[in-house]
């Protein structure tokens, strides 16, 4: 968890935005935490005697003093109480809470409370849905199988499996590595089911990482060794029409009991996916016709605006082209690519149907490919295996597989 510092509560003025009829009953359940502090709180039905001075002191002391659903509850509020996080948030009331009522006249911290009230669960979800879209570097696994199931019907069923099966098999892992006894990690999964795309999953996965220990001071200075497991998030991408999922976790051993899970969850066999080498650069030989759009809609342009050539030797020659179109330079037309030299990187220019957005995208055999994995990035990996820059379900011998996606 990042530095706990939540803004909305021990800065004064920004307290004071707050209606204090929702402070008060938000901070009803800890009253006697409160009083503790010497901020006791008025009766529900006369909320306007709350004392922001005296409950702004109170929560200025140590985190570690507070109830830990206290201290989880303002991080969270805090966390969500910008655009971003209203707009997470907007999305899960939408679908989890479809009769509440949102007052026009709320600020951002006072909606994340509203919505803490009437269900916690749905602030925790939201916060979630922040992490699962913004991670950015994923590791792909493939399937060589020519057909995969479609998604479970009971999709939140089979999700409360996988939380299951990865503390079982997270605590095996466990105990094979540091020996028999190593408590259980606890797993709760997320999962995001794209509407532009049925078949496309995000999941969230946030788990007590490994154990660590830090040197730390007591409120008396006296030094102790606090032990503790982190908040871990990682994300799985579940790409039915690719039969692909793609990966962000900590090290190759979590990604492969990812693969396990997931594939043995939603396929039925846990060997479903597999590390995959899916990109390739040989079709820009063929010329300009690799570039072409008749066949994938959403794209109407894409050009190729950079590569990297390998040509090695006794002193390493590395050459870089740039160019608004490769393809209708000198460089091309005097012979294009060497043959035998191979293309390391590849820079392309993708603007979209019916809009003015270009994206670039970066790809970089056998392991990388960067762009946003969003709407326009369906269409993207769509143009990628059309041409044969990208191949779901190859298997090639590579130690990692590494989709990075980054804003254009």
């Amino acid at each position: 968890m990042p530095t706990y510092n939540p803004q909305h509560f021990r800065n004064l003025p920004l307290l004071r935005i707050i209606r204090a009829e929702l402070l008060v009953r938000f901070f009803a359940p800890h009253s006697g935490f409160l009083n503790t502090r010497g901020a006791a709180l008025p009766d529900i039905a006369h909320p306007e005697a709350l004392d922001y001075d005296l409950l702004h002191g109170a929560l200025l002391g140590p985190a570690d003093h507070a109830p830990n659903e206290l201290a989880e509850s303002l991080y969270l509020i805090d966390e969500l109480a910008n655009d971003e996080g209203i707009e997470a948030l907007r999305e899960e009331v939408a679908t989890k809470l479809p009769t509440f009522v949102i007052d026009p006249h709320w600020q951002e911290a006072e909606f994340a409370i509203a919505v803490w009230l009437q269900n916690p669960r749905v602030v925790e979800d939201a916060h979630a849905r922040i992490y699962a879209f913004k991670q950015k570097r994923f590791f792909t696994w493939g399937s060589a199988a020519d057909f995969i199931p479609d998604l479970p019907g009971d999709l939140e069923a089979v999700v409360g499996q996988i939380s299951a099966r990865l503390e079982v098999m997270f605590q095996q892992a466990d105990n094979d590595r540091h020996g028999t006894g190593q408590p259980a990690r606890r797993f709760r999964v997320f999962h995001y089911i794209s509407q532009e795309t049925p078949g496309t999953v995000r999941f969230l996965i946030r788990h007590a990482g490994k154990l660590q220990n830090a040197p730390s001071v007591n409120d008396a200075g006296d030094s102790y060794l606090a032990l503790f497991r982190p908040e871990i998030y990682d994300v799985v991408l579940f790409l039915h029409d690719t039969r692909e999922l793609k990966i962000h976790a900590g090290s190759k051993m979590e990604q492969r009991l990812y693969a396990h899970v997931f594939g043995e969850k939603l396929c039925g066999d846990a060997d479903t996916f597999t590390e995959t080498g899916n990109y390739t650069l040989d079709p820009l030989r063929d010329g300009p016709t690799s570039m072409s759009t008749l066949d994938v809609a959403g794209i109407s342009r894409v050009r190729l605006v950079e590569v990297a050539l390998n040509h090695g030797g006794e002193h390493n020659e590395y050459e870089i082209r740039r160019a608004t179109n490769i393809f209708a330079t000198d460089f091309f037309r005097d012979g294009g690519f060497p043959e035998g030299v191979p293309i390391d990187r590849a820079v392309f220019r993708f603007t979209i149907a019916h809009t003015d957005k270009v994206r670039k995208v970066t790809i970089k055999p056998p392991r990388t490919a960067v762009y946003t994995r969003d709407t326009d990035g369906l269409i993207i990996e769509r143009w990628l295996q059309a041409r044969g820059f990208s191949r779901p379900g190859a298997a090639e011998d590579v130690a990692d597989v590494d989709t990075v996606t980054q804003e254009a």
